[in-house]
């Protein structure tokens, strides 16, 4: 299937973030989507270090 770009009134392409956002329909598999989801799971499964704020309050 072949996604078409979709156009405001005003001639802007609007991207699938903005779709999503909006609670139109969007395709999750938008390569700008998928980078965010990955990013979110790095940061997600990261090693929480603790701080020097963390260690003075302990």
């Amino acid at each position: 299937m072949i996604a078409l770009p979709c156009f405001e009134k005003d001639g802007n392409v609007r991207t699938e973030r903005d779709k999503m956002l909006a609670g139109e329909p969007y395709d999750p598999l938008d390569k700008e989507l998928m980078a965010g989801r990955i990013r979110v799971r790095e940061l997600c499964q990261a090693p929480q270090y603790p701080t020097q704020w963390d260690k003075a309050v302990r």
